[in-house]
């Protein structure tokens, strides 16, 4: 096999191609009870979600089969910093743990230099142990935790800095990673559902501004 790397836009794949990539790969998550959203994803969703971005592939010209993916999206933070947002990384379940999502992920941090930003921001179900332990492996650090609506699980944020910013923003201290968890489940249930206190504290706000 003599995988090659590029961008979608210099190969004959489709976006058609990509979203059955995701569902391939996706569909070991769903057995293990983890509901990416982007398991359904459709086309117009991918295109609509990747907008501005760039998705990077894993592919063997000579059979012109799809291994492996990642899209990023440059984002800019609430003080206007701009960032890459690191996204459906997916890789066929018999091609994985051969160095594939690293070797995209290499792509991926190439680009965000190139383009001046600060940082690479990313997610995970913290049950996706494959990938948590892949975040990790790159340089991520672990700077919260999420409940997205359309998921069915806890998330860790990822967050990795860039020269020449190396200490710009950099992972949370212990301390400051338990109490960012300790809020989080002040506010969710284990199934993402609000806590009483955080849905009082919701309606207290909807009334001050109204």
């Amino acid at each position: 096999m003599n995988l090659r790397y590029d961008i979608l836009e210099n190969t004959g794949f489709s976006y058609d191609d990509l979203v059955n990539l995701l569902h391939i790969a996706f569909h070991e998550r769903t057995k293990q009870g983890l509901y990416f959203s982007c398991y359904n994803f459709t086309v117009d969703d991918y295109k609509r979600n990747t907008k501005g971005g760039t998705t990077f592939i894993a592919y063997d010209p000579d059979n012109h089969e799809l291994y492996g993916m990642l899209a990023l999206t440059p984002r800019r933070d609430e003080e206007g910093i701009l960032y890459g947002n690191h996204e459906y990384l997916a890789v066929l379940p018999a091609s994985q743990h051969s160095g594939v999502a690293t070797k995209l992920f290499q792509l991926c941090e190439k680009k965000c230099i190139e383009m001046n930003a600060s940082y690479i921001l990313s997610d995970t179900a913290i049950g996706a142990k494959s990938s948590v332990r892949y975040h990790l492996k790159q340089g991520f650090q672990i700077i919260g935790y999420e409940a997205f609506s359309n998921t069915n699980y806890y998330s860790y944020i990822f967050k990795k800095s860039l020269p020449p910013n190396s200490d710009l923003n950099g992972g949370l201290s212990g301390w400051r990673l338990l109490k960012a968890y300790i809020i989080f489940r002040l506010k969710f249930h284990v199934h993402k559902k609000p806590t009483l206190l955080y849905r009082i504290y919701l309606r207290f706000l909807n009334l001050i501004l109204k």
